[in-house]
């Protein structure tokens, strides 16, 4: 197979807009499209390597699996063993976790599944994770486990139809990720079925050009045109899409079509070909996959220690650190590495497989052990302040359900014949089902819950978990209708869900969820009402972590004054019991300090995240709250 050095420069184009959208630079946007390119340009070479062995009766399946092995493992594994200190030093508990697990997931094969089932209400930000883009690795790999045995058999029984064949399969592919993509963008975006198209794509035109032998494209004005056509495409992609395009989905076929133009019509006589194939370009492309292994973490770590958004010159700094990286990996493990006479097959096993033993047993006791959560935090920090962020572990309810859940069912915590109190909200909700659980098995409860993140039980939010939210309120009224519960615990976010409306928008919310609460209270249903709690400025837990706990103020609210007014002299005197969660951990970052520390009470965490409790958070409150159960109207 002849070497085209245009590739490599197009491998460049691909990775340089991967490398500033994880950056996090708005312009470019649809950086993340540089994964479809490359998914098209792997399909093409390693197709045209097994027709070319194919044709010479020389391919053989192991010699292919080693190819794939030198190629992908040994530059990965050494990245996540760099990244293992990091991760130890800096991580928090759950976050080291997480990470651990993602290291199993990796040697398996099967990153990409794993973040999929991650990619949750409750999940890490994406941008923080040092190893989610080898979601796409894991793609390939699958691919390169299935393809071969296809290949054998299209290639050997049938030739004649082997168009129609990969035909057949890219467009389902492609109509199955158009269709999911919709109501389940994270299943689509991870899995193979989904995203394999794109890979078929290449292999399309691998056959197109063997087959061909290029002679159709001869002409230098078409081979302008088409590959200029090619690079408009994949441009407009980067610089257009964002994170709300609908990915994968018929909007992947503009980068996916100029990707294949490219490699088609990328001729020795083109404009295109001649900046792909400079020396710089080319250079760029050669490295362009320890690139992609590097700059990720890099940007990950560095975000998480980071109280505020990189500067241009950090983006800068970081970018030429992950070419530097880049540069020593290429020279010193990959390309050592793909030579048999620097190292040989039996040397390659052996070493792969060790390192991917020692990675792996890592990942199972980081997972085992919570995140190694018997580690010592930071010296400025209280020695039990990883144990007071723990949450307690969600277990199933009496029926098997998942009582934080992003489908409409209610979740039975504890079962008993006494009256059937009924917490429900938004994430807030489940931050208390441990504590809720404690509450209702001391006072002989049948207690319910339903807990579905995003949803406000309001107009605003019926649309989101694929339109569940409403349902879910639906089950509420169908609930107080029938009066099968004597009491309402409701707990949300509410701010959050309404900032973004108007006034009249959001009086509408407010009053569909005043309508609710009037609604049970007329059938003698008692409503507790939870006020939002404050919201920090900063994430609490890794700011703590880097002792800028000092920098996190509470977020001014849009419309406080509107929602507690509203309850306070509206519904209050028709019976309406609120919680004033918000006045209470506004007084508890304050209490026995001399300065207020939002977050915290005394040396100890109230606060996770921005708004989610830590455990020992949801105990504090909750006891309260319990203290104060025949509440008076207010």
């Amino acid at each position: 197979m002849k070497y085209r050095k245009e590739i490599d420069g197009l491998r460049a184009f691909a990775i340089i807009p991967v490398i500033f959208f994880h950056a996090g630079l708005q312009s470019f946007g649809g950086g993340f499209v540089g994964v479809d390119i490359f998914f098209v340009i792997s399909g093409y070479l390693i197709t045209a390597l097994i027709i070319s062995e194919l044709s010479k009766n020389k391919f053989k399946i192991s010699n292919f699996y080693l190819r794939r092995i030198r190629r992908i493992l040994p530059a990965l594994f050494i990245m996540i063993l760099a990244c293992l200190p990091f991760a130890w030093k800096l991580f928090l508990p759950s976050d080291l976790k997480e990470f651990s697990q993602s290291m199993v997931s990796i040697i398996i094969f099967l990153s990409n599944i794993l973040f999929w089932i991650k990619s949750g209400y409750f999940d890490s930000s994406v941008e923080l994770k040092p190893l989610i883009h080898t979601w796409s690795l894991s793609i390939e790999e699958q691919f390169y486990i299935l393809f071969p045995i296809i290949c054998l058999i299209i290639f050997n029984f049938s030739k004649r139809n082997i168009f129609l064949v990969l035909g057949f399969i890219a467009l389902i592919g492609l109509l199955s990720a158009q269709f999911i993509v919709g109501k389940y963008p994270a299943t689509a975006f991870y899995s193979l079925p989904t995203r394999g198209w794109e890979i078929v794509c290449g292999i399309f035109v691998a056959f197109i050009l063997h087959k061909t032998n290029f002679k159709p494209f001869k002409s230098l004005l078409i081979n302008q045109i088409l590959s200029l056509a090619g690079f408009g495409l994949i441009l407009f992609s980067i610089l257009t899409f964002d994170l709300h395009t609908p990915h994968p989905s018929f909007y992947t076929l503009i980068p996916v079509i100029g990707t294949v133009l490219l490699i088609v019509f990328m001729k020795d006589d083109t404009f295109i070909f001649k900046v792909f194939a400079n020396k710089y370009m080319v250079g760029i492309g050669l490295l362009s996959y320890s690139l992609y292994l590097w700059h990720q973490p890099i940007f990950a770590f560095t975000k998480y220690i980071y109280t505020e958004e990189l500067s241009i010159i950090l983006i800068l700094l970081l970018s030429l650190i992950s070419f530097l990286l880049a540069y020593f990996s290429y020279r010193i493990v990959e390309t050592p590495f793909r030579d048999k006479n620097k190292v040989s097959n039996k040397l390659l096993i052996r070493s792969i497989s060790s390192i991917a033993i020692i990675i792996f047993i890592i990942g199972i006791v980081g997972h085992k052990t919570n995140g190694f959560l018997d580690r010592e935090p930071p010296s400025h920090l209280s020695k039990n302040f990883y144990y007071d962020l723990q949450m307690d572990q969600h277990l199933p309810d009496k029926n098997g359900n998942n009582c934080i859940t992003d489908i409409a069912q209610f979740c039975l915590v504890n079962n008993n014949q006494n009256n059937s109190t009924l917490m429900i909200g938004d994430s807030h909700s489940g931050d208390f089902l441990n504590v809720f659980k404690r509450y209702a098995q001391q006072r002989n409860l049948n207690a319910i819950q339903l807990t579905m993140g995003g949803c406000s039980f309001s107009p605003v939010s019926f649309q989101s978990n694929n339109g569940q939210c409403g349902q879910a309120t639906k089950l509420l009224q169908e609930l107080i209708a029938k009066k099968v519960i004597s009491k309402i615990i409701f707990v949300t976010n509410f701010y959050q869900h309404i900032e973004l409306l108007d006034e009249i928008k959001a009086k509408k919310n407010l009053t569909f969820i005043s309508n609710l609460f009037k609604n049970a209270m007329s059938k003698n249903i008692e409503v507790v009402y939870f006020s939002p709690r404050p919201t920090l400025t900063m994430n609490f837990a890794r700011t703590a972590m880097v002792n800028k706990l000092n920098k996190i103020n509470v977020q001014q609210e849009k419309f406080e004054d509107l929602v507690k007014s509203h309850f306070e002299n509206s519904l209050a005197p028709l019976g309406l019991k609120i919680y004033d969660q918000r006045k209470f951990l506004l007084e508890a970052f304050c209490k026995n300090t001399s300065t207020c520390i939002n977050g915290m009470h005394g040396d100890r965490p109230l606060y996770r995240d921005t708004s989610h409790l830590s455990g020992y958070g949801a105990k504090f409150i909750f006891k309260d709250f319990a203290e104060q159960t025949n509440l008076v109207n207010i």
